[in-house]
Formats: C-alpha cells, sequence, structure tokens
C-alpha cells in the first residue's frame, strides 16, 4: 500500500520529470549542445570577453524579445518595435539640445507610452487586427523618421548616453544588466503575479476572461505599452552602442524578436509564455552568429537559418496544438 509520503515523492519526481522534458527544455538543451560544440570548435569562444560581448550584443533585441513575450502570451503582435528603437535614437539627438538630457530621455519614455496606447486602442476598442495596425504603424515610423532626419545619420551622442551602450556596474556593461535583469522580471510578472495571470488567460480565452470579470481591452492596452516601452529601452541602448540615431536604425529586429520569443516557448495563439526562455532563445540565435564570425562562416547565412528556425518553431507549436 503506497504511503502518503510515497506518493508526495512521486508527484514531485512527475513535476520534475515534466519540467525537464524535451518538449519543455528543447530551447535549453539545443542551446547547452551548440555551445559545446562552438567550445570544442573554437578556444576563444569560452573566453570570458566573449561572453560577455554575445550578452552585450543580444542586448537591444533581447529587450525587444521580453517586450514581445508579454504581446504574444495575449495573442497579439507588434510589428513597429524595431522601428520604433530607431525612432527612440531620433527623438532623443533632435531633444537633447533642446530641453537637455534627463527630459529628452523621459520624453522618448512619454512617446512610447503615447505610441503603445494609441495602438492598444485601435486594436481593442476600435477592432482593427494587431498585424494589420503594427504594420500601419511601422509604416508611419519608417516615415516620421525619414522625414525627421531627411534621410541623414544623426551623430552626437552625448557622454551619457554612451554610457547606456558601454558604462558598466561592478564591471559588468550595462547592457548586459539591462537585459539580464528584465529577463528576471519579466519571468516574474509573467508567471508569478496576477497581472501576468490575467495577461495568458486572455490570451487562452479572451471571451472567458471577459466573463470572468477582466477587464480584457485595458491589459491589452498596457500589454502594448509595455511592449513599446522595452522597444525605447532597447533604442536606447542602441543609440548608446553606435553613438548615432539612422532612419533605417532598429528595423528588422523585430522579427528576430518574434522569433526568440517564438522559439522560447510562448505561443502565438496566446495563453502560453516564459521570459526566461525567450531570453535563452536571443542568446541560442546571438551564439549561432558569434560561431560563424569564430569559425569564419558568412554572415549571410545567419539571417536565412534564422528563417528557417522561424518557420521550423511556429510549424511545430501549429503542428503540437493541432495534437491536443
Amino acid at each position: 500500500m503506497t504511503t502518503k509520503r510515497q506518493q508526495e515523492g512521486h508527484t514531485r519526481l512527475s513535476t520534475l520529470m515534466k519540467a525537464l522534458s524535451l518538449q519543455n527544455m528543447a530551447i535549453v538543451y539545443v542551446f547547452i549542445i551548440l555551445c559545446i560544440v562552438l567550445a570544442l570548435s573554437s578556444d576563444a569562444f569560452l573566453r570570458p570577453r566573449n561572453i560577455i560581448n554575445i550578452i552585450r550584443q543580444a542586448s537591444v533585441v533581447g529587450v525587444l524579445a521580453i517586450g514581445m513575450t508579454f504581446l504574444l502570451s495575449t495573442a497579439q503582435f507588434d510589428l513597429a518595435v524595431g522601428a520604433q528603437a530607431g525612432f527612440t535614437g531620433v527623438v532623443i539627438l533632435l531633444l537633447i539640445p533642446v530641453i537637455g538630457f534627463i527630459p529628452a530621455l523621459l520624453s522618448s519614455l512619454g512617446t512610447a507610452v503615447i505610441i503603445g496606447t494609441i495602438t492598444g486602442v485601435i486594436i481593442t476598442k476600435i477592432g482593427v487586427n494587431s498585424l494589420v495596425t503594427t504594420l500601419g504603424t511601422l509604416s508611419i515610423i519608417k516615415g516620421l523618421l525619414l522625414v525627421l532626419t531627411d534621410g541623414r545619420i544623426l551623430r552626437g551622442a552625448t557622454p551619457e548616453l554612451r554610457w547606456f551602450g558601454s558604462g558598466e556596474i561592478l564591471s559588468i556593461p550595462f547592457p548586459v544588466i539591462a537585459f539580464l535583469g528584465l529577463g528576471i522580471l519579466g519571468e516574474f510578472v509573467l508567471n508569478y503575479t496576477r497581472y501576468g495571470r490575467y495577461l495568458l488567460a486572455i490570451g487562452g480565452n479572451r471571451e472567458a476572461s471577459k466573463l470572468a470579470g477582466l477587464r480584457v481591452d485595458e491589459i491589452i492596452i498596457s500589454a502594448f505599452v509595455l511592449s513599446s516601452i522595452c522597444a525605447t529601452i532597447g533604442g536606447i541602448i542602441l543609440l548608446g552602442r553606435i553613438y548615432s540615431a539612422s532612419p533605417l536604425g532598429g528595423v528588422g529586429t523585430e522579427f528576430i524578436a518574434i522569433t526568440a520569443a517564438v522559439l522560447g516557448g510562448t505561443s502565438i495563439f496566446g495563453g502560453e509564455g516564459s521570459v526566461w526562455k525567450t531570453v535563452v532563445a536571443v542568446l541560442l540565435l546571438q551564439v549561432l552568429g558569434n560561431g560563424f564570425n569564430l569559425l569564419n562562416i558568412g554572415a549571410n547565412y545567419q539571417e536565412l537559418i534564422q528563417g528557417f528556425i522561424m518557420i521550423g518553431a511556429v510549424a511545430l507549436y501549429t503542428y503540437q496544438r493541432r495534437r491536443q
């Protein structure tokens, strides 16, 4: 006869096995295998300087991907976050000579809140599909970038801005702290707070969430604002790293952010999300690019492989969903 203690032991073992299953941890295992292969292929891979450089280079897309994870968990998209990251740099560089560094920084965050709110309102209150809405937003932001810059690259980043790209806290680069710190905070919020549970519930069943009394529209709008703020933070880091703002800065990174979020187990159908696995997926994609450089493989292949990875991940999750 099975005792209560034995039953508890079996339950813990079953929970642990499920947590470590290939279906749940595939991205982690692939990441570990890739790191082992590169470590055996190149002595330079495991050098601390190279590891820090990988995380630093992944920081901009990583911050965008964290915000995208929150959005995808509600079954929404934002294809304008990459352009918004570039737009942040332009806004800051244009405003610094007029109102100063801190007000310009706050203005960029305020702009993010406005963009996220307007996008969310159009989607929830008017009922326009998020894909169509954010494609329109992407076009508007790209147009504004060209108008504000006259098609030129803006330069003139201040020492304060450069610190966001290359500054250090306790010898750790700020972009690394921002990326990993937001990853930890995002994982906690999404999976261990009431707000995060609301987001996942809305993504899983929007109508049931309404019937349960959730303020669905307001919560979805807040997710767009959150994603927009993440895009702005990524834009500030990008500006600090390259010391300039381009009309095309950040454009295209939204697709890598979506790839990383989906690869990390966040369902494009909503209801499922994991920020920490999104962080692992971002690092995997960056390690892949770093490996190409170390092994002298053409960087052009990276985008090709990312495209196959994106299609493969979406196809896999669609197939698994149909089987359930």
